[in-house]
């Protein structure tokens, strides 16, 4: 295990093309009903400190560029829903006994 005063960090990228989350396909409007995520780009940071073998301390912070979750029924031009999430901060200390 590392020792003391060393520090680690990284940038996470995540990259998601639509995508098809439920079909629901109806004889009298074939490939209407269909529920699509769309496209969406999301960077999130990690980072650790050693403080001793025994103890660590983490702070990682999610969705940097507060992208939303869309999703559509059929086409982009109906959207069933939209949810905002903002940031997501985790501050906290491990240990080790």
């Amino acid at each position: 295990m590392p020792g003391g005063g060393i520090l680690s960090f990284g940038v996470f990228y995540k990259d998601l093309q639509d995508y098809i989350v439920t079909t629901r396909t109806t004889q009298t409007f074939p490939n209407t009903g269909d529920i699509y995520s769309e496209a969406r780009t999301s960077v999130d940071f990690g980072s650790r400190c050693f403080i001793s073998d025994a103890v660590t301390v983490y702070l990682n912070v999610k969705n940097l560029t507060d992208t939303p979750l869309k999703c559509t029924e059929g086409q982009s031009g109906r959207p069933i829903q939209r949810e905002t999430y903002r940031e997501t901060l985790q501050f906290g200390v491990e240990a080790t006994f």
